[in-house]
C-alpha cells in the first residue's frame, strides 16, 4: 500500500509538466503558415491559443496534437 501512496503524487506532478504545444490558426478553413509554440501545461496552452481567435476575420486557433 505504501508503494501506491508514493506513486500518486509522482503521477500528479508529471501530469502538470510544462511542455511545448503547437498553436495553429486557420482563416476561413485554410491553414495559416505561421504557427506558435507555447511552453506550458496543455490546459494553459489551449487557453492561450484560443485567445488568438478572431470571429470578425474568421480566424480560429487551436492546439494541434503530435
Amino acid at each position: 500500500m505504501k508503494k501506491y501512496l508514493f506513486a500518486i503524487p509522482l503521477v500528479l506532478a508529471l501530469a502538470s509538466c510544462k511542455k511545448d504545444h503547437t498553436c495553429q490558426c486557420t482563416v476561413g478553413g485554410d491553414v495559416v503558415h505561421s504557427t506558435t509554440t507555447i511552453k506550458d501545461t496543455k490546459k494553459n496552452a489551449t487557453e492561450t491559443c484560443n485567445e488568438k481567435d478572431d470571429e470578425e476575420q474568421s480566424i480560429e486557433c487551436s492546439i494541434i496534437e503530435r
